[in-house]
């Protein structure tokens, strides 16, 4: 059965966010996918190839780019010959997520320039979470348009190659954005691929339990 599996920080340190899990729930579902002969696919191969209900393809995919995907979740998934996608905030590289509501007063940090360059070596899928992670829906025409061309152009130039990945954070600017784009774009290499982002929600994957 394809299947996305969508995460975000990966660790054993609490927080009262519900965007977490920790180390040994994460190893239990890449050991069970593992067992029972699951393929791993980057986010663009998932989405061009038609996965039917009865392959056993997924893919796995880290919204915001923490640090804890590259100290602990890579890792892991490299045990057992597993690639995953990574959505990157680029104003946030190897800064704090000063961006994000903080209940607790806990921050966390996002990955490095360095630990990106690691994971695309690895056969990682790297792609724009847009610049700031900011409500797209409430920006004009000249900011949206820097959110999304400039986190594009970070990337590009920061793993010197073209890529056509984006996680948008609602399926209500669908609309909006394509409209926009047409604007924009003066040539093929400049088109954005938009996907939309999955419901948050609990998944159950033959009795496993992941978020």
């Amino acid at each position: 059965m394809g299947q996305i599996l969508n995460y975000h920080k990966v660790m054993d340190n609490f927080e009262w966010g519900l965007t977490r899990v920790n180390l040994k729930q994460f190893e239990n579902h890449c050991k069970y996918l593992s067992e029972n002969g699951f393929e791993s696919l980057t986010f663009e191969e998932f989405s061009k190839n038609k996965i039917s209900n009865e392959d056993k393809k997924f893919a796995i995919t880290f919204d915001d780019g923490y640090e804890s995907v590259y100290e602990n979740a890579f890792p892991i998934l490299k045990k057992y010959g597993f690639k995953a996608t990574v959505f990157v905030i680029t104003n946030f590289i190897n800064k704090e997520n000063l961006w994000d509501v903080n209940i607790g007063w806990k921050k966390f940090k996002h990955l490095s320039e360095k630990q990106i360059l690691e994971l695309d070596a690895s056969g990682w899928e790297i792609a724009s979470h847009t610049c700031n992670h900011k409500s797209l829906s409430h920006l004009n025409d000249k900011d949206l348009k820097s959110e999304l061309q400039d986190s594009k152009q970070r990337l590009e130039s920061l793993l010197k190659k073209k890529f056509c990945q984006l996680h948008i954070l609602s399926a209500f600017l669908i609309k909006k954005l394509l409209n926009s784009l047409k604007n924009w774009v003066t040539n093929t290499e400049q088109v954005i691929i938009l996907f939309l982002k999955p419901k948050t929600q609990r998944c159950k994957l033959q009795g496993l339990m992941c978020i």
